[in-house]
């Protein structure tokens, strides 16, 4: 809990020791329903001093003291009860919505407080749990969520808050048209998910009868093979415009991706990259 300027001792009443109330409950250091009520912080000596107090090496005076304070929230953080929220991330113009980082965000009137963070996969998901116990400190009996993404740090779409948060909770976000330029884009999608199977060059990747890189990432990945390819093509090409041992500059792969994602784009009749 956080002390605002005093410390909690027995006959004081008020917000500050509703939430000690609650945080006990957490640790199972059991109030009187006439204390709860009164919202009073005259609680038992005895079981106070023994339950937590003596257990921390702290004076056993029944006040919660800055000391107490720093010690019970550690234990409150371990006792309260875990909430997760997941969703999907979609754009209207781009499907590139993998790498994203998630932070889930509890509301307040005054400043938001971090819940936690996570990385969207290759389509979009992402899952997230958090401790209810921030809430709790804030005063609230559920926290007030948001889920929001960001490319590089800059804020790309949100969610709808969901107040009084379960749980388990969805929430989707739909990332604004106007923010998809900040999207990364469908290369950059395509061969991060790549590296997450292959841990070579993109140039090594083969197809053959003694091999089957491209089928294998395919499926791995849920990228099309053809996709695949054309990410490991420009590079081979590039390396093929020089021979060993010459001391010519060999062209560029990006010219190469250029010329070959033209054409794939041309037969499927729909741009492959933005």
């Amino acid at each position: 809990m956080n002390l605002q300027g005093c410390n909690l001792q027995q006959s004081l009443t008020g917000d500050d020791v509703r939430l000690l109330q609650a945080e006990l409950a957490l640790l199972n250091l059991v109030v009187p329903d006439d204390e709860r009520t009164a919202r009073s912080s005259a609680l038992p000596r005895s079981r106070w001093s023994s339950s937590f107090q003596a257990q921390h090496a702290l004076p056993s005076n029944s006040v919660v003291d800055a000391a107490t304070a720093a010690a019970m929230n550690p234990a409150v953080y371990a006792q309260s009860p875990t909430f997760t929220v997941s969703g999907r991330i979609y754009n209207g113009l781009s499907a590139c919505v993998g790498g994203l980082n998630i932070r889930v965000v509890d509301e307040n009137a005054g400043p938001d407080v971090l819940l936690g963070t996570a990385v969207t996969d290759s389509q979009g998901i992402y899952s997230v749990q958090y401790p209810s116990a921030a809430a709790l400190q804030q005063g609230k009996a559920a926290p007030n969520i948001q889920v929001r993404a960001f490319v590089d740090g800059k804020l790309v779409g949100a969610s709808a808050a969901r107040y009084d948060a379960t749980a388990t909770e969805t929430l989707d976000i739909v990332v604004p048209n106007a923010a998809a330029a900040a999207l990364p884009s469908e290369y950059a999608t395509l061969t991060s998910s790549i590296a997450g199977y292959h841990y070579g060059r993109l140039t090594d990747l083969q197809e053959t009868d003694d091999r089957s890189d491209i089928t294998y990432l395919a499926n791995k990945t849920g990228w099309d093979a053809r996709a695949v390819t054309l990410a490991a093509l420009p590079g081979q090409f590039s390396a093929r415009t020089a021979a060993a041992g010459e001391a010519a500059t060999p062209i560029a792969p990006t010219f190469f991706l250029c010329t070959v994602s033209r054409r794939t784009a041309c037969e499927r009749g729909h741009p492959l990259w933005h």
